[in-house]
Order: C-alpha cells, then structure tokens, then sequence
C-alpha cells in the first residue's frame, strides 16, 4: 500500500520536543514518494513486536552526517499521532548510515489532529511504524510493525 501524501509531524515536534521537529514519511518501505522528500531504503528487526522488545531500525542512503529525529507512530490513511515519549535524536554516519532504537510497549499517540488518539497495537484499519526524518523533510525513511499487548 502506497501513502502518496508526506506527514509533517514539525509542529509537534516543535511544542513537544523544545523545538525539535520531526516530519515522518509514510510511504511503503520501498514505494515511491511524493514531494521533495528523499525516501532511504530501511530494514526493521522486528515486523510483530511484543513489549519489551527493542525495535532497532537500520537504514543506508541518508544524508552523511546529519542529525535526524527518530519517532514511533500510528496511521491510518492520511491521519497520523505520534509517541512523544519516543522522540530521539539520532545521526548518520559519514558514510550515510543510520541506526534507531526504540524500546516497544503498547502507546497511545498525541493526537495531532484533534480527534481521539490512536493506539499502537492498532485496530484494523491502523498502522503502527517506527520513523526517521530531517527536520526540513528532505530525507526520511519508514518502517511498519505490528505491535502486540
């Protein structure tokens, strides 16, 4: 399934992590993006997470020494909220390589939109995923997991 539209996750980012901003791609792992998003290829460690488990999300391609924002979130269609507690700085090798880890429990996301939150394990129809982006939305990467109580 292919998400055409990019999730600006900026101004939480920026309320909620003292200014840091996080946009996070939605796209499929290896689909086309839309934008001017750079989309790296990705790999997940673990595609059905059970709590307590370290989710760690390896990705080659990015931009050479840069910083990143590394996130947990839940989608469905075009709506997306975010785990603030995951919130995480990370930053690419000279080289262009990436590694975040995120230590998985059950979450509810901070609702961006004003609706009710979502939840990670998600209801049918919700993705739960873990992600990586500039704060200018230039380069980003996305992968989905299945999360269990």
């Amino acid at each position: 399934m292919r998400i055409s539209k990019v999730l600006a996750v900026a101004a939480a980012g920026c309320a909620l992590a003292a200014a840091v901003a996080l946009p996070a791609t939605a796209v499929a792992s290896h689909g086309n993006v839309a934008s001017k998003t750079k989309q790296f290829k990705s790999t997940l460690n673990h595609h059905t997470a059970r709590p307590g488990e370290t989710l760690v999300l390896k990705g080659h391609g990015a931009k050479k020494s840069t910083s990143y924002t590394c996130v947990l979130i839940v989608i469905k269609g075009t709506a997306y909220d975010i785990d603030t507690g995951s919130l995480k700085p990370v930053k690419s090798t000279s080289k262009g390589k990436i590694t975040c880890r995120q230590k998985y429990e059950p979450y509810t996301a901070t609702s961006l939109s004003g609706g009710p939150p979502l939840k990670c394990p998600a209801a049918k129809g919700y993705r739960c995923a873990m992600a990586v982006s500039t704060t200018n939305k230039k380069s980003a990467t996305i992968q989905y997991f299945k999360g269990k109580k």
